[in-house]
């Protein structure tokens, strides 16, 4: 599923309503996200998933409704596509989860900022490995002064950075002009705190959004399940 114009499509679905209703509008005001719809339990996650084809689910684990595994099962059969980012009160909850469902593509605790979660809604589109519990989903978030964080066209000079590729070389690779690289890199470095190449690479790794060198699977993360 590509990411269109429109940006990353979103569908919650939570049992606490308020929860619910105070996380959208937060969400839908996000440059490049979109709610499509909201629900409060398994039947909801499933039928707003058949509709919509979000790129991401996120989705509570206390629903009423079928068992968390079979309404996970059952929107990978409706919309494949879609990663679902589970949302638990605590990390033993996510275990539980780890071992129960090989559906889900990652975990945000409900004790972590709004910056987390946001993050990762940015970043389930974009990686082919799951985010599960025994990992950090993020330590913290590459956040801009003015509250901003990494954009799609980021992420990508970010893994050309990984790469080794030189300002020249990233504008080739996004088929963009020079000026254009340099500006995205430098517009990375602010975001993500940094003021070197190097030092983006370590940023990025920590983050949990690029791997170590030499590293095909990090500790606590496994290839994305189709």
């Amino acid at each position: 599923m590509s990411i269109t114009t429109g940006g990353i499509k979103v569908v919650l679905v939570d049992k606490n309503q308020m929860f619910v209703q105070a996380v959208e509008p937060l969400l839908s005001g996000l440059d490049g996200i979109s709610v499509s719809g909201r629900g409060q339990n398994g039947d909801d996650a499933v039928f707003l998933c058949r509709v919509y084809q979000p790129h991401v689910l996120v989705i509570g684990t206390e629903l009423e409704g079928p068992p968390l595994t079979l309404t996970l099962a059952m929107v990978h059969q409706y919309s494949p596509s879609t990663r679902v980012l589970v949302m638990a009160t605590n990390s033993a909850a996510a275990r539980v989860l780890e071992t129960s469902s090989s559906q889900a593509w990652g975990y945000v605790s409900k004790e972590s900022p709004l910056v987390e979660l946001v993050e990762s809604i940015r970043c389930a589109p974009l990686t082919g490995c799951r985010r599960i519990p025994n990992a950090p989903v993020l330590s913290s978030a590459p956040v801009a002064p003015h509250g901003g964080l990494i954009s799609r066209r980021e992420f990508q000079v970010l893994e050309l950075i990984a790469d080794g590729k030189s300002n020249t070389e990233i504008a080739q690779n996004l088929t963009i002009s020079s000026g254009t690289a340099k500006r995205h890199v430098a517009n990375l470095y602010a975001k993500l705190g940094v003021n070197s190449r190097v030092a983006a690479f370590g940023r990025g790794v920590s983050l949990g959004l690029l791997h170590s060198p030499g590293t095909d699977v990090r500790e606590g993360v496994a290839p994305l399940i189709p």
